[in-house]
């Protein structure tokens, strides 16, 4: 994790040590990121920069920083309260949780 951005604590390895693959039971985002219009130069302040990671099911995961780092809102965004930016993918259990627009999915939507 940068230095000022939220860390997400490693999940511990199951008993034969291997970590499900992707599109196994679990929570996964990839490039999750958020922004807000800004009245400034660039029209656009980011929030939480691009970040990736997974927990599988039934782990507890812990997500760590300094104060302004982005927590409250990589779990906002991972809980589909705030629109994620664009490019960005969230899925449980292999499906579809949220679209690259923020929209939440269709249910029953699968992965194609």
């Amino acid at each position: 994790a940068r230095e000022g951005a939220p860390g997400v604590a490693a999940p511990a390895a199951d008993n034969d040590g291997e970590l499900p693959s992707s599109g196994g039971p679990g929570l996964y985002w990839s490039d999750l990121a958020v922004s807000t219009r800004d009245w400034g130069a660039t029209g656009r302040r980011r929030l939480l920069r691009p970040s990736s990671g997974h927990v599988p099911s039934g782990k507890i995961c812990g997500v760590v920083g300094p104060s302004g780092a982005g927590k409250s809102t990589l779990l906002s965004a991972l809980a589909g309260t705030t629109a994620a930016a664009a490019g960005s993918d969230v899925r449980v259990d292999g499906a579809v949780w949220m679209t690259a627009n923020g929209e939440g999915a269709e249910d029953g939507e699968e992965e194609g």
